[in-house]
């Protein structure tokens, strides 16, 4: 999986310099995956998932709590949470509490 999100990120496969970043953020993603949808295990279809909010949460290091910045007449935006495509694949994994 590390390679694949290396590969969505444009990084050099052979560049270890990140890799204990994107593995904990891999775990962080999975036990977040596993809370937010009340299941003890992951899906086989997860790893999908987890590669996709992997490189968003990498993307979006550092401009936590931002919704856009200016900078030299340049605006750049920020999503807010998950994209809607990712929460209803999300949706389709969670079992509701009762």
């Amino acid at each position: 999986m590390l390679n694949k999100i290396k590969i969505a990120l444009q990084m050099s496969i052979a560049d270890t310099s990140k890799d204990d970043l994107l593995n904990l953020m891999v775990e962080d993603v999975q036990e977040f995956i596993l809370n937010y949808c009340n299941i003890k295990e992951l899906p086989g279809r997860a790893e999908s998932l987890i590669r996709r909010i992997v490189v968003i949460r990498y993307n979006t290091l550092g401009s936590e709590g931002l919704s856009s910045e200016s900078y030299s007449g340049i605006s750049q935006s920020f999503i807010d949470g998950l994209p809607k495509d990712i929460k209803q694949e999300l949706g389709a994994i969670r079992k509701v509490k009762f």
